[in-house]
């Protein structure tokens, strides 16, 4: 019979599932609609932040470019205005001109122009416009978006003519995200102008500025000045200038050149050659002859007045030079240095400027190093032997002081040669470099008696040696040296019955190295360790410790053609230096060849 369930078993009856549907939507639906509003109110707080952030960048650039702005000179407001002076170049591409100024400011004798141009151009998505900042400094420009979001061309930044001297700027921002119910932001700028100056009534003169250097030898035989009036000019003629010379003769008159009616021209005057120094200098005396459009006089009616231009020092006294020795002599070396020392501020000094004078010694490299303007140190060595050795200047007339005058004169080389003084030497050189001590070095994870990557040659000889004589791109013999590159050492081991040979190249420098006679058969053909050093591909290395007097030769991984490596026992090996290799003095590695001391394997 069937049996019928409790009440509380029943579960659900239609009327119950629907209302319970209904309730559930209706609360699914409110907390939808309470999630849609706070990402919209999300986005409205995003996009004011960005509005006030404008506003804010706006405030702090607008009324400082609007105060240092000049009165005097013309606000632009074309679409395609760009303030070249200040500013190389045209206006960058795609952006529209709302506002330009410009100013300069003077330090000493150093004017920088400057300029500022306000901007419009397209954001980088959607339909809307950035305003950019365009700063121009001395000819470097630098940007900076200040106000983003703003409405399209209808919506464009206005700038009312100015009122008095105030210049006022109104945006409108648009919200930049699509949903966003922030709505469109007006915000304004205001900036006082600085009150214009009335420019004088009659032209003047700005500078009379030398266009060459100073001091001067006057080699080319013309001065040249630059005349700079505040506003175009005519009736400039040479009866205007007046040339101010001292201890010199037969200093032409002044010619003028440049256009009639404009605001700077060139005035030029003959210097005769010879050996006489003094100045020239430019001046300009007001004759009435000069006037603006209007009819001006240049400083007002009225003549003789003067205006001081810049002059010229004629400067034809040679540089001289003297030699000293930087110590005491009789000297055992090994290395001996010169002080050199000229008259006046020099260029132009290399070590072809000068050559050793020896005797009975062997001289070494000779290094020049500067000290001053006027003073450099030249220092050779080693030297050692009994005998001389001096320093001698060669003049080429390339050594020029500021003026252009070379050493000596400028009648011609070896006119300012110097013989220098001599060192007395009584130095020998030490004995000949030989080698001490050759190990063969298992690596620290290898097999012993297999040559493999890791593996180590170390050579220890008796005094130091010249970097230069081991490797051809290596210098300075008293400092560490190394290659380490992947691909640019290659061992290279050689099949030789019992006693297979070591060799070392490089690919950056001629490598002198010679040969090692290993003392053990480790190889059945030509086994190569190089190594490209990518990844695990460890690539062979040479290092020379100065200090130690040892060149190691570390082996780096196998290249593809791979022999069979079968293993040896210690044996003694035999070392053959390259002839090429020598001690600082020059002497050669004495035996070339020799033998391990001790004997040891890879």
């Amino acid at each position: 019979m069937r049996q019928r369930l409790k009440r509380s078993e029943d579960g659900f009856t239609l009327i119950e599932l629907l209302i319970a549907i209904v309730v559930s939507g209706v609360l699914l639906s409110a907390l939808t609609t309470g999630f849609i509003a706070t990402i919209r109110g999300t986005k409205n707080i995003h996009d004011r932040f960005v509005q006030e952030h404008d506003a804010q960048l706006l405030a702090a650039y607008f009324p400082a470019d609007v105060q240092s702005a000049n009165p005097n000179l013309p606000i632009t407001m074309g679409a395609s205005d760009w303030a070249t002076v200040a500013c190389p170049g045209g206006p960058p591409a795609g952006t529209t001109n709302i506002l330009g100024m410009q100013w300069s400011e003077t330090v000493g004798a150093t004017t920088t122009p400057f300029a500022v141009s306000y901007r419009l151009r397209p954001a980088a998505s959607g339909s809307n416009y950035e305003l950019v900042r365009y700063f121009c400094s001395g000819g470097t420009v630098r940007s900076d978006v200040v106000a983003h979001s703003l409405a399209g061309p209808a919506f464009q930044p206005t700038v009312p003519a100015p009122t008095g001297q105030t210049i006022t700027m109104t945006l409108v921002a648009v919200p930049p995200s699509a949903n966003s119910t922030a709505g469109n932001y007006s915000f304004t700028f205001s900036g006082n102008m600085r009150t214009p100056v009335p420019p004088p009534a009659y032209p003047s003169v700005l500078s009379i500025n030398r266009l060459g250097a100073t001091p001067t030898n006057a080699g080319s035989g013309q001065l040249q000045w630059r005349v700079t009036f505040d506003r175009n000019v005519t009736g400039v003629d040479p009866t205007d200038f007046v040339t101010e010379v001292t201890n010199l003769s037969g200093v032409g008159a002044p010619t003028v050149s440049g256009s009639s009616g404009s605001s700077v021209y060139t005035v030029s005057v003959t210097v005769p050659s010879g050996t006489t120094s003094g100045a020239v200098g430019l001046d300009l005396v007001d004759n009435d002859s000069i006037k603006d459009a209007s009819a001006n006089l240049l400083g007002g009616p009225g003549t003789g007045a003067t205006f001081t231009g810049q002059s010229y020092e004629i400067d034809r006294t040679p540089p001289s030079a003297t030699i000293a020795l930087a110590a005491a002599s009789p000297t055992s070396g090994p290395n001996l240095s010169w002080t050199v020392t000229f008259t006046s501020d020099v260029t132009g000094v290399d070590a072809g400027d000068f050559t050793l004078a020896a005797s009975g010694v062997t001289t070494g490299t000779t290094t020049l190093t500067w000290v001053s303007p006027t003073q450099y140190t030249v220092t050779n060595g080693p030297v050692y032997g009994t005998g001389t050795l001096g320093l001698n200047l060669v003049d080429n007339n390339s050594i020029i002081d500021a003026a252009g005058n070379p050493l000596g004169s400028a009648t011609g080389a070896a006119d300012g040669s110097v013989t220098g003084p001599v060192y007395t030497v009584n130095g020998s050189a030490p004995a000949a470099p030989s080698v001490s001590d050759i190990q063969l070095k298992n690596g620290s994870t290898g097999t012993p008696g297999k040559i493999e990557e890791g593996d180590s040659l170390v050579i220890t000889f008796s005094a130091p040696l010249k970097v230069g004589s081991l490797c051809s791109a290596w210098a300075g013999d008293g400092n560490n040296q190394s290659l380490t590159a992947g691909n640019d050492v290659t061992v290279t081991i050689t099949n030789s019955a019992a006693n297979d040979v070591l060799t070392v190249a490089s690919t950056s420098c001629t490598f002198n190295f010679g040969q090692l006679a290993l003392g053990g058969d480790y190889v059945s053909g030509i086994q190569k360790f190089d190594g490209n050093g990518s990844g695990g591909n460890t690539p062979s290395k040479i290092a020379w410790d100065a200090n130690a007097h040892t060149l190691t030769i570390t082996l780096g991984k196998k290249d593809g053609n791979n022999v069979n490596s079968t293993a040896s026992t210690a044996a003694t090996p035999s070392y053959t230096a390259s002839s090429s290799i020598t001690d600082p003095y020059g002497q050669h590695v004495s035996p070339l060849t020799s033998a391990a001391p001790t004997t040891s394997a890879f």
